[in-house]
């Protein structure tokens, strides 16, 4: 996951890889799928983007 997200979104802040490094496989899986269409990190994550 940590991976997808670095090369999606390169720079990933602590804060999203320590609840990447705590989250379940449930958790995870859900934002595996997430990332692929993510606009975002923060929609990744479930956070709306500030505009």
């Amino acid at each position: 996951m940590l991976r997808l997200l670095d090369r999606r979104f390169p720079g990933v802040p602590e804060a999203y890889r320590t609840q990447v490094l705590a989250a379940n496989t449930e958790q995870l899986d859900t934002w595996i799928d997430a990332v692929l269409d993510a606009e975002s990190i923060e929609s990744v994550f479930g956070r709306p983007t500030a505009h």
